[in-house]
């Protein structure tokens, strides 16, 4: 016959002090009717004429009970010094961090700086330049397990881990590895609502904190999720239903893009961007009411997939020529140097020579600005006097 306790309880309910918890909800529910028919029979049977007398019997009769009187046999951590729990701590987590995740999750102490800890030491067991680093991560569940903590823990815990970008920045890249863009995006949307309840926050900070969390996101799908046609299409869905006032949240994100198709724009993962894809970002790109997105605006037409045209560019040109600022504002000016080096190579291949030679001016002017200004720039001369001498020998 199997051994109950008074109360009737399964052995699995007394044989420990805390640990293990009812593990389905059909024994918690066991658990607890167990002990409220324990309560009524104590109060049942206590006298009532005294009620303090009463109150004091049934307090001593449940501390005697033994789900309270069960001593663990063996702690689940042993007590150590501080200095030897610190240590024993960095081991676990330097040799397993997942795994030292779950621990602190299942004993519910797992809060938002102990994710960022545990990602940051599952990254550092990566090789990132490896090629299969994407595996690696994937493997890991970190994503999911980010994802599973984030939905358990209180509104505090869920804006730390937006609030402290790092945390995100780490968490984001395991996530989009693990092809689970749905969770994020509803992630993204709580962000909307959590900030809301900020009262402390002003709106222009709200909206500076989801443009760098969506940042995060779009540069971790482009190097460790679906690429940049993912990336591009997750951009048009949030901008498209943005309202107008509100769309500089993705300023951040969009000159990232930029800055990568420039960099990128002779590469397969560029090259697999649909028309309508690109289409549709450029379209969001016009509805964003920003002047330093406006370069951006134009260089997309140069860089479109299937009909390309660098007389945005020239145009753009000589709107800034006569301003005393450079066209793209102080320290992207390297920016706006590429960006009119590839729109003087485009012309010079469409046999617009002198078009070329009328944008070189402006991006000598942009050189000297550059090398008066800034400390650090890369030095783009060698490649403008290149493209000068081409569009000179072909005017004869």
């Amino acid at each position: 016959m199997k051994s109950t306790s008074a109360l009737g309880v399964k052995r699995w309910m007394i044989s420990k002090l805390n640990p293990p918890l009812p593990q389905t909800p059909r024994e918690s529910q066991q658990l607890l009717s167990a002990l409220t028919s324990s309560f009524r029979r104590q109060l049942d049977a206590a006298d009532t004429n005294s009620a303090a007398q009463s109150t004091n019997q049934h307090l001593q009769t449940i501390l005697q009970n033994p789900l309270f009187r069960v001593v663990p046999s063996k702690p689940s951590y042993p007590p150590l010094g501080l200095q030897d729990e610190n240590a024993s701590r960095k081991k676990k987590m330097a040799e397993a961090p997942m795994a030292f995740f779950d621990d602190l999750a299942a004993a519910g102490m797992l809060g938002f700086n102990d994710v960022r800890d545990c990602l940051k030491a599952q990254l550092a067991l990566f090789d990132m330049a490896s090629r299969d680093v994407r595996d690696q991560m994937k493997n890991t569940g970190a994503g999911k397990k980010v994802i599973e903590w984030f939905w358990t823990s209180d509104s505090f815990a869920r804006f730390a881990l937006f609030k402290y970008t790092n945390i995100f920045e780490c968490a984001v890249g395991f996530m989009v590895a693990e092809g689970l863009h749905d969770q994020i995006n509803s992630l993204i949307r709580e962000l909307g609502r959590l900030a809301a309840r900020q009262t402390n926050m002003s709106e222009e900070n709200r909206r500076r904190l989801f443009g760098k969390v969506f940042r995060h996101y779009i540069n971790a799908d482009i190097h460790y999720g679906k690429g940049l046609t993912a990336a591009l299409q997750t951009f048009n869905m949030f901008c498209s239903v943005t309202k107008p006032e509100k769309k500089d949240m993705f300023v951040a994100s969009t000159f990232f893009i930029g800055r990568f198709i420039v960099k990128q724009k002779d590469s397969e993962q560029f090259r697999a961007v649909s028309v309508a894809v690109f289409d549709d970002f450029c379209k969001n790109l016009g509805g964003i009411p920003d002047p330093e997105v406006r370069l951006w605006h134009h260089a997309m037409q140069l860089y479109h997939p299937s009909h390309p045209d660098a007389r945005p560019i020239l145009r753009h040109a000589q709107d800034h020529h006569d301003h005393e600022t450079s066209p793209f504002f102080g320290a992207r000016k390297d920016d706006t140097i590429q960006v009119y080096l590839d729109a003087m190579r485009f012309l010079i291949e469409q046999k617009k020579h002198k078009d070329a030679l009328r944008l070189s001016t402006y991006i000598e002017k942009l050189l000297s600005d550059q090398q008066a200004t800034d400390v650090k720039f890369h030095d783009h001369s060698p490649e403008l006097s290149e493209l000068m001498v081409r569009a000179n020998l072909a005017l004869g």
